[in-house]
């Protein structure tokens, strides 16, 4: 299993759990739970920056502080 920083851009993976119960709330709200799929879309040159697509429905952008929390598999 991998976090989302580790999955390259255009592949999807789905969201296993989220390890840090402080931004656990705030993931789900932003609509991140487990057992969706999530598409890495594009990251920021720096890599600090995030954006993925939940269940082909929508867009967010995300920190890599928050992203390295997600655990996932392919």
């Amino acid at each position: 299993m991998r976090t989302i920083s580790q999955i390259p851009i255009n592949k999807k993976a789905k969201i296993c759990a989220i390890h840090d119960q402080s931004i656990a709330q705030k993931l789900y709200s932003m609509g991140i739970l487990p057992n969706y799929m999530i598409e890495v879309k594009r990251k920021t040159l720096n890599g600090n920056t995030f954006f993925l697509n939940i269940n082909n429905h929508h867009n967010i952008a995300i920190r890599k502080d928050e992203a390295q929390y997600i655990i996932v598999e392919e």
